[in-house]
């Protein structure tokens, strides 16, 4: 119903204004594609944005944050939670958000990605690099509306993972803001 109400235009706007917060100058390549799959109840949305301003300079390493937004207000932070009740889960969920970044040499990481799996739910980050191109991929299901009291430890745990690796940084060592060229890490 979102998307049919709102003019292309206004739909950019709102999901350029959505990433705004994270990325100065944030401008939208493409229009915004979806596809509605009703049979199968899937809505999968395409977006593509230039982010010119997209590297932070602290002291001498060049650093680009990525953060998986769809995903990161989806499960409840645990920190004051009461260990007497259960902590809500959005039920039914089924989010899958790929990040593809396009950097100007190739890349290298190590990272193995995280996965977990309960009775509540999974997450799955799987990152991938081709030559220049990484893909950061993100999965959140939710199996129940909850997470049972008995499983609050697991969930913080959890919790901790699947948060960190929601947002992940990109840095050049050895950056010399007077030009002087980059290293990659």
């Amino acid at each position: 119903a979102y998307l049919a109400g709102e003019s292309l235009q206004d739909l950019m706007d709102n999901y350029t204004d959505f990433y705004a917060s994270n990325y100065d100058g944030i401008q939208m390549r493409e229009d915004v594609t979806w596809k509605d799959d009703t049979a199968n109840n899937t809505l999968i949305v395409d977006e593509s944005y230039k982010l010119p301003n997209a590297w932070t300079v602290e002291g001498k390493k060049k650093i680009f944050s990525s953060l998986a937004r769809s995903l990161s207000g989806e499960l409840r932070e645990p920190a004051n939670t009461d260990k007497k009740f259960p902590i809500a889960l959005p039920f039914p969920l089924d989010i899958k958000q790929t990040i593809e970044l396009n950097f100007p040499e190739q890349w290298n990481m190590e990272d193995k990605g995280v996965h977990i799996k309960n009775e509540s739910y999974q997450f799955d980050f799987e990152p991938k690099v081709i030559a220049n191109v990484v893909l950061l991929n993100y999965h959140l299901v939710t199996f129940k509306d909850h997470v049972p009291v008995g499983q609050l430890d697991q969930y913080k745990k959890d919790y901790q993972r699947i948060s960190k690796s929601l947002s992940y940084d990109f840095s050049y060592r050895d950056f010399k803001p007077d030009g002087g060229g980059l290293n990659w890490i």
